[in-house]
């Protein structure tokens, strides 16, 4: 998980990245992955909690033609499908949205992958600009 850019622009797009890969060399079948973008909730300007993207879209990529890929995410919709992923390979969904005009702190994203029984978690934050006040 990773976010194109260190800093947000209230109102402009910025982009979170999911990495799904699959290091052994057998297929890794029946991967749930999971990144809610809808409960993404940034503090705005008038201190209440709101969405953190107005709008946003996902672009799915992968390399290896075998890979397969349940569900594909629509525009504005959440990243919930299952994956069987070919050895070797790497699925990656990009998560571009457009900031909350009012947004004033931190977006954290979180998503997660379960494989096997056992489940990851990888979160990646888009921080405010450094405020600078000056007076003379």
């Amino acid at each position: 998980k990773s976010a194109d850019e260190r800093y947000y622009q209230p109102g402009e797009f910025s982009t979170f990245r999911v990495k799904v890969t699959n290091n052994g060399s057998g297929f890794a079948a029946d991967v749930k992955v999971e990144d809610l973008i809808s409960a993404l909730e940034v503090e705005t300007s008038g201190g209440a909690m709101e969405a953190a993207f107005n709008d946003w879209t996902i672009v799915t990529s992968k390399g290896d033609p075998r890979t397969n890929i349940e569900t594909l995410p629509g525009p504005n919709s959440d990243i919930a499908t299952n994956l069987d992923i070919a050895p070797g390979d790497t699925v990656e969904f990009a998560i571009t949205g457009t900031v909350n005009s009012r947004a004033v702190a931190n977006i954290i994203n979180t998503a997660t992958a379960e494989f096997a029984g056992a489940t990851t978690e990888a979160t990646a934050t888009l921080e405010t600009l450094p405020e600078e006040v000056w007076i003379e």
